[in-house]
């Protein structure tokens, strides 16, 4: 590949991760607000309650939640903290170690999530209502190919 073309096409890379980047922290900073305008949570506290929902048993270590979401455990105690006040979780005794504990939904957490889900749905669906089926099985390929770029990347680091 000649100077030119290698420099025009790194350019192209550079503009579209910018836009990629630009793109997903409006998205997040908009279903933010529209989380906190309507349901009173936030984003965050929204992917807590989800990652509650959806492990084994409907329940997770402190440790294993603070891994899934890719946060500190600091961070996490925080978020659970806050979430414990708010009553979307409660704290559950580990039954083989007392030292430890996990986290589960309460009813009003269950019932609070739900409502989140459904209007989660109905704000993404709006922000790709412009998006037709084959462009987003193309979008999808390219994160793939993104994702599988990554781990390439990775593996040699």
């Amino acid at each position: 590949m000649n100077q030119n073309k290698k420099y025009n096409n790194d350019c192209q890379i550079t503009m579209l991760l910018n836009r990629m980047i630009s793109n997903c922290n409006r998205i997040t900073q908009e279903l933010n607000r529209q989380m906190k305008n309507e349901m009173s949570l936030t984003l965050a506290k929204y992917e807590v309650l989800i990652a509650i929902k959806n492990s084994d048993d409907g329940q997770i270590t402190m440790s294993n939640l603070s891994q899934k979401l890719s946060v500190s455990n600091a961070n996490m105690t925080g978020m659970t903290g806050r979430l414990l006040k708010d009553e979307l979780i409660e704290k559950k005794a580990f039954p083989k170690d007392r030292r430890i504990f996990s986290v589960a939904l309460t009813d009003k957490g269950y019932e609070i999530l739900e409502k989140a889900q459904e209007k989660y749905g109905h704000w993404t669906s709006e922000i790709f209502q412009n998006i037709d089926a084959n462009d987003l099985m193309l979008a999808n390929s390219f994160i793939n190919k993104i994702d599988e770029s990554l781990e390439n990347f990775s593996e040699k680091s």
